[in-house]
């Protein structure tokens, strides 16, 4: 009975889940978090991460460094930042999935970076793009 039991609970988590078809699995690579990844040695690098990596190197804003500035800037002309707040730390760098006016187009890589509180966690979220040099602040938004 439990082995029974056990099958079942699996068919349900799948179905709850959804069945990823190969497709969706072959593109998972494009929504990953692509920051690791590009840093890694060559040899240690799919065709993919390859050619995002070459892509990174060529664009405006290559390095984690540059985004934390952008990031920072964009930030202090938002209201209600205050010094219990962190200074904006690279989390991740991902390809956008669709056209964004003035920031950038799908396919572009595009740095996200957190604001945090220590004792209270994320306390804010800004994207630099890596082909404008544009930051977005998505997080906090005006009241």
């Amino acid at each position: 009975m439990k082995r029974s039991l056990i099958i079942v609970t699996g068919c349900a988590a799948l179905l709850l889940s959804g069945c990823a078809t190969s497709q969706q699995r072959a593109d998972a690579g494009k929504t990953d978090n692509l920051r690791d990844a590009v840093s890694k040695p060559p040899d240690q690098q799919d065709a993919l991460i390859k050619e995002e990596a070459a892509k990174l190197a060529k664009s405006q804003v290559p390095a984690a460094d540059e985004a934390e500035k952008l990031a920072l800037g964009a930030l202090l002309k938002k209201p209600g930042l205050d010094m219990r707040e962190t200074l904006p730390r690279v989390v991740g760098l991902y390809r956008i999935g669709k056209d964004v006016t003035n920031f950038a187009n799908a396919g572009d890589l595009v740095w996200e970076l957190h604001i945090t509180r220590p004792d209270a966690g994320v306390s804010g979220v800004v994207w630099v793009s890596t082909t404008t040099k544009s930051a977005k602040v998505l997080f906090p938004v005006d009241p």
